[in-house]
């Protein structure tokens, strides 16, 4: 089935939806660069809040260039998309490092194979994440055939829900998170 998208297809509502959350995600991005300075504070939030901006400002850009006529194979659509789905394809490293201090927990009594394996997991995702970014940037960068992307869209969230799963299974053991988080 192929589908043909005209410029009516995109509402004046995707703008407006787009536009907030880039400005949601600008101010987000602000408030966790002030408050890294704090100590303890985790760095994985500023790594949410730049995943957050890139899914934002890629949508808003791509929503305004097909709004504005271009074709949906035009290499800056394209490009806008790539960064949506970039910001998609990072998203599960900050909640791999948020889950990390779950595993690492000093009173676990099997609390080394976990940090271990939760590193282990952080250093695959990290590489895999490198790997799905490439192929979502191939067709905008390289002119690539636009019909490459839906394997790299599909590849994203495989991706992620591999990286999740795996993290879950590590460090969201009964004993290892609070009780409202643990997984029975």
């Amino acid at each position: 089935m192929h589908v043909h998208l005209t410029a009516e297809d995109f509402s004046a509502a995707d703008l407006i939806a787009f536009s907030a959350g880039v400005l949601i995600t600008i101010l987000l991005l602000a408030l966790t660069l002030r408050a890294a300075k704090l100590p303890g504070t985790s760095k994985a939030n500023i790594l949410f809040a730049v995943c957050a901006l890139a899914w934002s400002l890629g949508g808003l850009l791509q929503t305004a260039l097909v709004a504005a006529g271009m074709a949906r194979a035009n290499q800056l659509v394209l490009a806008a998309r790539a960064l949506q789905l970039t910001g998609a394809a990072g998203f599960p490293l900050p909640v791999l490092l948020v889950w990390r201090s779950f595993a690492s927990e000093a009173w676990q009594r099997n609390a080394a194979w976990q940090r271990n394996a939760m590193r282990t997991v952080i250093r695959i995702g990290a590489v895999s994440v490198a790997g799905v970014t490439a192929l979502l940037w191939l067709p905008a960068v390289l002119g690539f055939s636009p019909q490459a992307l839906p394997p790299a869209r599909q590849a994203t969230a495989w991706n992620a829900a591999a990286l999740l799963l795996a993290g879950v299974l590590i460090s969201l053991r009964r004993h290892a998170a609070p009780r409202p988080a643990a997984v029975s």
